[in-house]
């Protein structure tokens, strides 16, 4: 609770009292006006604390999700539009397994090992994720350097476009959510602070 001490006792007084508790003599409004400021402001900032830290918590998982989904999918389009230039498709079986090694579930991981023929010759591509021996499929697609065939690299399955337009409907709807949901909240913390002040004005 803020006080406010007596001049003529030295005595703390909360601050909506008019006259000091212990000698009866009228406290300075100058000193209680400035207290009620204060108490005011204090409120008002630790409103604003909490409200940004609720905004926070609500909104930048969301936004952090959407940023990934559009920053993952942006990079595999454009390197695929970059590989596309130079890179023909292929097809690999798989062959062997290689650096082989128990994680601490006691599941075995390895590279898979795969053979693509070009032009009568025979290459091998090697993937750089590691994977259960049973989660590698028997053939992949791969596309490799027309001028260096034995440089290949894996032909992603996935849609990176669909990814790439739910990150950027995340970010908007998110985006449109806050900017709506921060007005409320902050009108919601004015009235508040309106009904505080009016009580501190009345005590």
């Amino acid at each position: 609770m803020y006080t406010i001490k007596c001049k003529n006792c030295g005595q703390a007084n909360k601050i909506t009292n008019i006259r000091c508790e212990f000698c009866n003599v009228e406290l300075n409004h100058d000193a209680i006006s400035k207290a009620r400021e204060k108490v005011i402001k204090s409120r008002d900032k630790k409103a604003k604390n909490i409200s940004d830290i609720i905004i926070a918590l609500i909104f930048l998982p969301c936004l952090l999700v959407g940023l990934v989904l559009v920053g993952n999918a942006t990079y595999h389009i454009t390197f695929d539009a970059i590989t596309n230039k130079y890179y023909l498709k292929t097809e690999g079986q798989k062959i062997d397994y290689v650096n082989c090694h128990n994680t601490d579930n006691y599941i075995n991981v390895c590279n898979a090992v795969y053979k693509y023929n070009i032009d009568n010759k025979a290459y091998k591509y090697t993937t750089k994720d590691f994977g259960y021996a049973k989660a590698f499929g028997k053939t992949i697609s791969l596309k490799y350097d027309s001028k260096h065939p034995d440089k290949a690299v894996t032909v992603s399955s996935k849609n990176y476009l669909v990814y790439l337009v739910i990150g950027l409907i995340l970010i908007i709807i998110n985006s449109l959510i806050y900017i709506f949901v921060r007005k409320s909240i902050l009108r919601a913390i004015q009235t508040v602070t309106d009904l505080l002040t009016r009580n501190v004005e009345e005590d």
